[in-house]
């Protein structure tokens, strides 16, 4: 931080352009003096929550969503018998799908919550996904005790709400933080070796059939015909998918 408000700075210097900084009082953000054209203001303690449009609902109704499709991967897992063991891909995908829901309506609704326009609105994330419910239900059984699912959720949605993301650290801290990574070394990246991700490229049949399976649970199934366009279109990408030939040199006019 310090090294980058330095360098930026330098630039506005170069610019000849004086340039207004407000940030949060974050300990990764330490004050730094000999700043010429670069001003900092620093947001007033416990404000965050009041002052940045994130904190209004948007960050929450992502944590949500993600934590939510995670427990449904987990249930899936369970139903198949199978260890659930997530990697970096399931958390990219999952990730995407997540933001992907959160509505245009939260979003406006929280920056309205923070002053930017008029009107100001109530913000409620109530524009979850449809299957909320067949999750939950699935995981009460799952949990087989007397606890509402509904607290479990809660919970396990705001499980991280209070731990630390920043901190200063003395010297003897960052020492030791040096040495016990010089000592593991070795073994995380044979760790990492190990836990590469293997994506299996299905074939073409395996890929038409799983598309046949799901037409016929949407035809089978109470307003399943509206989702049959999207199944079209993905069908259609499989197709086109594997009749693309390989670019090959002789392809070029020489």
């Amino acid at each position: 931080w310090t090294e980058w408000l330095q360098k930026f700075d330098c630039r506005m210097r170069v610019a000849r352009r004086h340039v207004l900084l407000i940030i949060d009082n974050c300990p990764a953000h330490p004050k730094v003096s000999n700043l010429s054209f670069v001003e900092v203001v620093y947001l007033p303690p416990n404000t965050t929550s009041h002052t940045q449009p994130c904190d209004q609902g948007i960050i929450q109704a992502f944590k949500r969503r993600y934590r939510f499709h995670l427990l449904s991967k987990f249930i899936d897992c369970i139903d198949n018998h199978h260890d659930f063991k997530p990697h970096v891909l399931d958390a990219l995908t999952i990730v995407k799908r997540a933001w992907d829901e959160v509505s245009v309506s939260t979003i406006a609704n929280c920056f309205k919550h923070c002053g930017f326009g008029s009107d100001v609105e109530t913000v409620a994330d109530t524009d979850f996904t449809a299957d909320e419910h067949v999750i939950t239900d699935k995981l009460q059984e799952v949990l087989d005790c007397d606890t509402p699912v509904d607290e479990v959720i809660e919970e396990y949605v705001h499980i991280d709400d209070c731990v630390d993301v920043a901190g200063m650290l003395d010297s003897s801290e960052i020492a030791a933080i040096v040495k016990d990574k010089t000592r593991s070394g070795a073994e995380e990246e044979e760790s990492n070796d190990q836990c590469d991700v293997e994506i299996i490229k299905p074939t073409r049949p395996e890929l038409k059939a799983a598309v046949k399976l799901i037409e016929s649970h949407l035809l089978r199934s109470k307003d399943g015909s509206n989702h049959l366009s999207k199944l079209h279109g993905i069908e259609r990408f499989i197709d086109q998918s594997f009749s693309m030939r390989q670019t090959l040199l002789t392809d070029f006019a020489m």
